[in-house]
């Protein structure tokens, strides 16, 4: 066996493990291994920049969406994943809670101890750790959907303004993370920057997986040239186009890491210390330098709900999905026995609030054309009951035998003949 196998082995590892993304909480991982590029009509095939709008407003629905507490990206180059979390808090006009309202996930994170706080006395936003401190006392985790300094603009805003007038604030905030048009811009606009880099990444892989070839099977010796310094005669003919694809790969490396510096300035131009911690990685270790696409997209998370990016960029099925357990979440919460009476009132406005902002979500799936979602048949009972079921559970679709009681979830029974009616 070759000598260069603990290095080949090492390379391939880093780049693998640079795939695997997670942490001790679950999350939700849109991901798609493949861009299908949209079809392009007659009057717009010969008009570049008809066509370049077209592609960023509309961007190829191929992602999928996973709930895992770890999540593994596949080795390709131009695979990508972003890690989407729900709202940690509840927002309504009184204050906040760290119960969360109008979720995606399934279960969604729930707290193990409640909290909350109205607005004008939340105190200090602060993080510490993994966990934003609000008065210096744990609230809730940092997510990529809400941080510290998204919670500390948002408190300083509405403690700004008089109660009657946050229910204002607060649903323009919603309609903006719920965004479907937000979300499909930043990723439409996310991969059609990095699609060139991509390529580059490809042809870098297939390059150093021929290299690593050559170098278990002895086909090229990187020692040769050294020790025929002293008569260019004894130099091996056979190993100038490995030195050349040396070459190639190196050359192709300084490109991909500045290409890749110059596309983080232009979509993150804030975010100075992250782009200098990148490029430094990148540079040491060529390895992570092939997954840049997944690199370059993971910040576009921040900010965005789990339906919105599903919504953009999922499946089909994928929005179909999102849409249905955000509904369900919403018109069918989990609350348990033990959850205070004001603060499950503050989780049950926060709901209220979030719902005109999926309504909105909804609406602009809808009027796509490419998904047709309905509130009235993602909430409607299960067509595939037995016939000695009589009630179903609206959260999760199970049917039962006895019309009276609840779910294991804590969810109030309907009768199966009844319809959902949401006034969405």
């Amino acid at each position: 066996m070759s000598d260069w196998w603990s290095v080949v082995a090492l390379f391939w590892a880093l780049y693998l493990a640079d795939g695997v993304s997670g942490g001790r909480r679950e999350r939700l991982f849109l991901s798609a291994w493949r861009i299908r590029r949209a079809p392009r009509s007659r009057d717009t095939r010969r008009d570049k920049t008809a066509s370049t709008v077209r592609r960023l407003a509309h961007p190829a629905q191929t992602a999928t969406l996973t709930q895992a507490g770890w999540f593994f990206t596949p080795p390709l180059p131009w695979a990508w994943a972003l890690a989407l979390e729900d709202l940690p808090v509840g927002i309504a006009t009184a204050g906040l809670t760290n119960w969360p309202a109008a979720s995606t996930s399934r279960p969604p994170a729930l707290p193990d101890h409640t909290n909350a706080a109205r607005w004008e006395k939340s105190g200090a936003v602060s993080t510490k750790g993994a966990w934003m401190t609000l008065g210096g006392r744990r609230f809730s985790p940092v997510t990529a959907a809400l941080n510290a300094a998204g919670l500390r603009n948002l408190t300083a805003r509405l403690a700004s303004v008089a109660e009657p007038q946050r229910a204002a604030v607060i649903i323009a905030w919603q309609n903006r993370f719920f965004s479907v048009l937000r979300a499909r811009r930043r990723l439409a606009v996310g991969l059609a920057r990095t699609r060139g880099l991509a390529w580059l990444n490809t042809l870098q892989f297939a390059g150093w997986l021929l290299l690593s070839i050559g170098l278990l099977n002895d086909a090229f010796d990187p020692g040769q040239p050294f020790s025929a310094l002293g008569s260019w005669r004894r130099l091996d003919p056979a190993q100038i186009p490995w030195w050349a694809l040396c070459a190639g790969l190196l050359s192709a490396h300084f490109i991909a890491v500045v290409a890749a510096w110059r596309i983080h300035r232009r979509l993150y131009p804030k975010s100075t210390d992250e782009r200098a911690n990148l490029i430094f990685s990148a540079l040491l270790l060529p390895a992570q330098a092939l997954r840049f696409r997944m690199v370059l997209l993971r910040p576009l998370a921040q900010g965005m709900a789990p339906l919105a990016c599903a919504l953009a960029a999922g499946t089909p099925e994928t929005a179909r999905v999102a849409a249905a357990a955000t509904l369900l979440d919403i018109c069918h919460p989990i609350r348990p026995v033990g959850l205070p009476a004001s603060i499950a009132n503050l989780v049950d406005e926060a709901a209220e609030l979030a719902r005109p902002a999926v309504e909105r979500a909804l609406c602009a799936a809808t009027t796509d054309g490419r998904t047709g979602l309905r509130p009235a048949e993602l909430l409607a009972p299960p067509a595939d009951a037995p016939p000695s079921a009589c009630a179903y559970c609206p959260r999760c679709g199970d049917s039962f035998v006895q019309r009276e009681g609840k779910c294991p979830h804590g969810v109030r029974l309907r009768p199966l003949h009844e319809i959902a009616q949401e006034s969405f």
